[in-house]
C-alpha cells in the first residue's frame, strides 16, 4: 500500500483553454490553506470540490479487527477520509460563500450505510462520520446555494478491490444482483450530475451506486 500517494487529493481548474492540475497532502494544513489561496488568488474560487482521497489498509487482503488495530493506524485512515475532508472543505467554502455557489460532493461507501466487511473499523468510522459532516454542510450552507451531497459507492473496479483475492470478490459478485462490480466512470457520471446546475435542488443526500448489493 502506497500512503503518500492515498493520501493525495487533486485541484483540476477548467478556465476554457487553460486547465491547472496540482497535488496536495490532505492531512497537512497548510498545504491544504496555501493551495486553496492559491485557486482563490488566480480563479476567485473553486466552484466544485470532490472529496475523494481515502485509504483503506489491508494485510493479506484483510482489514485488521479493532481488537489488533493500533492508534497510529486508526489515526491515519481518519486523518485522510475525515480530517482531510474537513479541511478541504473549510478552505473551499469561504469562496463558495461569498460568490453564492458551489458543489461539494464526498465520496464515501457502502459501509457508511451498512457495515464494513473486508474493510475495517477505522475506514467504516470515517466514511459514516463524513456523512455526518456532508448532511450538516448542507443545513447550514443551503442559503447560499451550495450543495453538500454523497455518493455511498458498492464494489467498484479499483486498486482497493484489487487488493484483495478473487475468492473475496466474487463473494461480493454472489450478493450483487446486477453479478458484476461497478466502474470509475459510472461513478463519474453520478459526479457529473452532482455537480452540475440540474441537481441544485439535491442536497444533504447519500446516492447509493452499487448494483442493488445494498437496497435501503
Amino acid at each position: 500500500m502506497n500512503i503518500k500517494v492515498a493520501k493525495q487529493n487533486y485541484f483540476l481548474i477548467n478556465n476554457k483553454e487553460r486547465i491547472k492540475f496540482v497535488s496536495l497532502d490532505v492531512t497537512k494544513e497548510e498545504e491544504v490553506i496555501s493551495k486553496v489561496k492559491l485557486f482563490n488568488n488566480e480563479y476567485n474560487g473553486i466552484d466544485i470540490l470532490v472529496n475523494n482521497a481515502g485509504i483503506s489498509p489491508k494485510y493479506k487482503g484483510k482489514a485488521l479487527r479493532i481488537d489488533k488495530l493500533d492508534l497510529n493506524e486508526w489515526e491515519q485512515v481518519l486523518n485522510v477520509n475525515l480530517t482531510g475532508a474537513f479541511l478541504c472543505t473549510r478552505e473551499v467554502i469561504k469562496k463558495m460563500v461569498t460568490n453564492n455557489w458551489g458543489r461539494i460532493i464526498n465520496i464515501v461507501s457502502q459501509s457508511a450505510r451498512t457495515s464494513a466487511s473486508i474493510a475495517g473499523v477505522h475506514y467504516s468510522a470515517s466514511k459514516t462520520g463524513l456523512v455526518g459532516l456532508s448532511r450538516t454542510i448542507a443545513k447550514q450552507f443551503g442559503e447560499y446555494n451550495i450543495t453538500s451531497n454523497c455518493i455511498a459507492p458498492g464494489r467498484i473496479e479499483t486498486e482497493m478491490t484489487r487488493a484483495v483475492s478473487d475468492k473475496i470478490n466474487n463473494e461480493f459478485l454472489n450478493n450483487i444482483p446486477i453479478k458484476r462490480m461497478g466502474n470509475g466512470d459510472e461513478v463519474g457520471e453520478l459526479v457529473k450530475f452532482l455537480a452540475s446546475e440540474k441537481a441544485g435542488y439535491i442536497t444533504g443526500a447519500t446516492i447509493d451506486i452499487n448494483g442493488g448489493s445494498f437496497i435501503g
